[in-house]
């Protein structure tokens, strides 16, 4: 069961470290906030993830294929994330730190379970699709644009996590696999939790834009 998370961590923590290294070396020579490289990385992991998510939603890709190289691309991401926050913590809330903290651990616990229950783990995975959108929202905030893109973006942030991370999750608690284990039921409902809290932070923050840009 650990074997596709310990070759995930083998083949990917290294070339993981370098490319944070590298943008976070050169970001930091343009005086740029060293959370930009993470974000950068971030972006890349959803993207594949999520795409790989989908592409084995749809057959596209054998799940031989899906269960050998969703921990290849995932494992090494989510240890250089937590260095990260672990790191930089004092530049999150302590609330937040502790949300990002549980996420990651149950992500890298997941991955263990992925042959067991890879359609499960797959649908789980499509939250990921809201994290580029979420990034962007974080650069044009602090481009100071916080326009009609800005406004928009938000709206498809809430859609997605409305959709994928909160009323998907609640689907797979509820239609689960067979003979679920405890691990699996907690983990689910964990992540259910953690969306819905994060859905109302975010709803809040745009809330609060949208009436500041109404008022212009």
């Amino acid at each position: 069961m650990f074997n596709s998370l310990i070759n995930g961590l083998l083949f990917t923590i290294i070339p993981s470290v370098l490319v944070y290294r590298t943008l976070k070396v050169k970001l930091q020579k343009r005086n740029n906030n060293p959370t930009n490289s993470i974000r950068i990385l971030s972006t890349f992991h959803a993207t594949i993830s999520s795409g790989l998510s989908i592409a084995y939603l749809n057959n596209i890709i054998s799940q031989s294929n899906y269960i050998y190289t969703l921990p290849l691309v995932s494992s090494g991401f989510f240890l250089i994330d937590l260095a990260h926050i672990t790191l930089y913590k004092r530049q999150y809330t302590r609330p937040i730190l502790i949300t990002y903290y549980i996420h990651h651990l149950i992500s890298l616990i997941g991955l263990t379970y992925v042959s067991i229950y890879p359609y499960h783990l797959a649908r789980a995975f499509l939250a990921e699709l809201s994290t580029p959108f979420i990034n962007l929202s974080w650069v044009l905030t602090r481009q100071g644009n916080k326009g009609i893109a800005y406004l928009f973006n938000g709206l498809v942030v809430l859609a997605l996590f409305t959709t994928i991370r909160v009323c998907n999750v609640v689907d797979l608690m509820y239609n689960c696999p067979d003979n679920p284990t405890l691990m699996y039921r907690c983990a689910t409902f964990t992540f259910l939790v953690l969306n819905l809290a994060w859905l109302q932070g975010l709803t809040r923050i745009y809330y609060t834009d949208l009436k500041q840009y109404l008022l212009k």
